[in-house]
């Protein structure tokens, strides 16, 4: 039977709502006035609330305030004289659920309002029962990613060790073979393999990064890659370098593909053979939309026309090249207008 805590100062009320609280079947507790009414309150633990707001001592929203730090979901009633509008609805501001005017122009109309009551409150209770179960479920969910992700981590870092070891071990493989072969041939085509190795490594150590797990930075790995292959190539102090990198991130497959085709460009650059003169090469990779970019090579020496169109055909590292661009579904651009550069654009 649920439980009705009535809180007045009228005695006569009181009477009246506990017999007919008990006729429609409530069990009825009472109190006179509002300290005794928050000590039932915490004794008996009602259902719902009916409390007057004018009386002696602790008054209505005094009892309200307590009610609701104690228990927010208990349904709260003002009681309020005719008078008292402006206060009920004060009350009704400060939490209250519904209020009741004096005089009472008909019991029939409480229980109703009860049922209404009672079954708000237990849509509330179900519903923060529901949100605690939520939130149980999001903890224990997350604390259970939480150690998955952790336990990647530790496996991420033991593969990264062991692929840079690997790598390591094959570039000074790849340096001793090539110090020890006397064969000209031999010794550019090792290097050559150094290379796209080190390429390989320069992808491998961009993805370890935290900030960078699953892209490669143009610029970090452009930066660095080219300057590794003029130093390989002894072209360094003949070469002055521009750069022009937009700050873009790639897959790691598009990214190792792209060093490849760039060594290849640097190793051709070699091959045309030396320079007295100091001359200008310009690195540029940009974005030309949300998913085309430009790797391009500009040289100041016209190296290109001799490397794309030879007597006998097309360079192999021209027929190379474009087999490599083609692979990730790119075209391979040189304009005889524009000699000096070669591009490879991405979509």
């Amino acid at each position: 039977m649920p439980t009705v805590l009535v809180i007045d100062d009228d005695t006569i009320i009181l009477e009246l709502l506990t017999d007919y609280l008990a006729r429609v079947g409530y069990r009825a507790v009472t109190a006179t006035n509002g300290r005794d009414g928050l000590e039932l309150f915490t004794a008996e633990r009602p259902d719902i609330v009916l409390c007057d707001l004018k009386m002696p001592g602790l008054g209505g929203l005094e009892v309200l305030a307590e009610v609701r730090r104690r228990s927010p979901l208990t349904p709260f009633v003002v009681v309020s004289g005719t008078n008292d509008i402006s206060t009920a609805v004060e009350a009704l501001r400060q939490g209250a659920w519904d209020y009741l005017l004096k005089p009472l122009p008909g019991l029939d109309l409480l229980p109703p309002l009860l049922a209404r009551l009672e079954e708000r409150a237990l849509l509330l209770r179900e519903k923060e029962l529901y949100q605690s179960h939520l939130e149980d479920q999001i903890k224990r969910r997350t604390a259970q990613l939480m150690r998955q992700l952790r336990d990647k981590d530790i496996l991420l870092a033991e593969v990264h060790h062991r692929v840079k070891n690997n790598l390591q071990l094959i570039l000074v493989l790849l340096g001793l073979q090539h110090d020890a072969s006397a064969d000209p041939q031999v010794r550019e085509a090792l290097e050559a393999s150094r290379n796209r190795v080190h390429a390989l490594a320069m992808v491998q150590e961009e993805m370890h990064d935290a900030d960078h797990a699953t892209q490669v930075s143009t610029v970090h790995y452009g930066t660095g890659l080219i300057h590794h292959l003029l130093v390989a190539h002894n072209l360094t102090a003949r070469v002055n370098l521009n750069l022009e990198i937009d700050d873009l991130f790639l897959p790691p497959g598009r990214a190792f593909l792209a060093g490849l085709i760039l060594n290849e460009w640097v190793t051709g650059l070699a091959q045309a053979g030396d320079s007295a003169e100091p001359w200008s090469l310009t690195l540029i990779w940009k974005a030309l939309s949300r998913t085309t970019q430009e790797l391009s090579l500009v040289e100041s020496r016209g190296i290109w026309a001799s490397w794309v169109s030879l007597r006998d055909g097309p360079s192999l590292g021209w027929e190379l090249v474009s087999a490599l661009v083609a692979q990730d579904g790119g075209t391979l651009v040189w304009d005889p207008e524009c000699p000096q550069k070669i591009t490879a654009r991405f979509s």
